[in-house]
């Protein structure tokens, strides 16, 4: 007996008059994307940007996504033209993962979205100082790929600030021996700077 192939579904891209977006735009959506890469696709990803209470949003707890109602303003079409711009101008792509087509970064839209996170991780570092250190966050921090820790850690390096210091000490506590390393050349270079 043969196995019949699974029809695909079909795709047509349509920027609908969308010419060019702000990088504010296009990184809201590199972020609503993030929950879905290889699990979600384009109609998902509308319903994060528009802030859809929908029950496909709400129990995969996308509610909780940074971008989640960036575009409460805007009709589904709007929408959707804006996230197919952002497919056709190579920031996202679709691959068929049986029948279906679901988002992934391409090389483009996964460098702006490293650039997205490790500017809000870096604030989220900075509110620590003076304050109670977040431990569970730091922890965390070992769950992110190393690319982007290397990228936070630069960006803390370019503000030579060194109210820094005390969260970078509590982070090279709990962080691998890699990242550990840098973190104490980061805060030697910080306490110098002072």
């Amino acid at each position: 007996m043969s196995r019949q192939r699974e029809r695909r579904v079909a795709v047509e891209l349509d920027a609908r008059g969308v010419h060019s977006l702000p990088l504010t735009e296009i990184a809201a959506i590199m972020r609503g994307a993030e929950d879905l890469i290889a699990q979600g696709g384009r109609s998902l990803l509308c319903k994060i940007l528009k802030g859809s209470r929908d029950k496909s949003v709400l129990q995969r707890a996308l509610e909780n996504n940074p971008s989640y109602g960036f575009y409460r303003e805007l009709g589904n079409e709007e929408i959707m033209a804006r996230i197919d711009w952002a497919i056709l101008h190579g920031y996202l792509r679709l691959e068929y993962f049986g029948r279906l087509p679901l988002l992934c970064y391409t090389p483009a839209g996964l460098a702006l979205e490293i650039e997205t996170i490790t500017d809000e991780l870096r604030e989220k570092t900075r509110g620590m100082a003076g304050r109670p250190i977040d431990l569970p966050f730091l922890l965390s921090l070992k769950d992110a790929p190393r690319e982007t820790l290397w990228r936070l850690l630069e960006k803390i390096e370019a503000t030579g600030d060194p109210t820094f210091i005390p969260v970078l000490r509590a982070w090279g506590q709990v962080a691998y021996k890699k990242i550990r390393a840098r973190i104490n050349r980061l805060i030697t270079g910080l306490e110098r700077s002072r």
